[in-house]
């Protein structure tokens, strides 16, 4: 079972999780019925450069995350769910 996040703040869109131990551009997915305006239950964000040991923000790319560029939210929940260790689906071209 994924943990609860503390909350989620509105604009900027700041995650606070104590002791999270995420870094720049770990994927995250977002669950359950609260998740705040501006992110869609089920989708993968990735978490944005230089996140602190308890707060964090999410892009929706990894190339988003290393630019700082992160999901602005309008409204603030105070428990969600969050999955770390996700793999994000694959986009590209693959050769041998």
């Amino acid at each position: 079972m994924p943990p609860i996040v503390g909350r989620i703040a509105a604009s900027p869109g700041v995650v606070s999780w104590t002791a999270h131990g995420l870094k720049e551009g770990d994927p995250v997915i977002f669950g359950g019925s609260a998740v705040t305006t501006g992110l869609t239950s089920g989708t993968v964000y990735f978490v944005t450069k230089s996140p602190n040991a308890n707060d964090f923000k999410v892009s929706t790319t990894i190339a988003n995350a290393a630019a700082g560029t992160s999901v602005n939210t309008s409204s603030t929940v105070t428990s969600v769910t969050v999955t770390t260790g996700v793999q994000p689906a694959f986009s590209g071209t693959y050769s041998t």
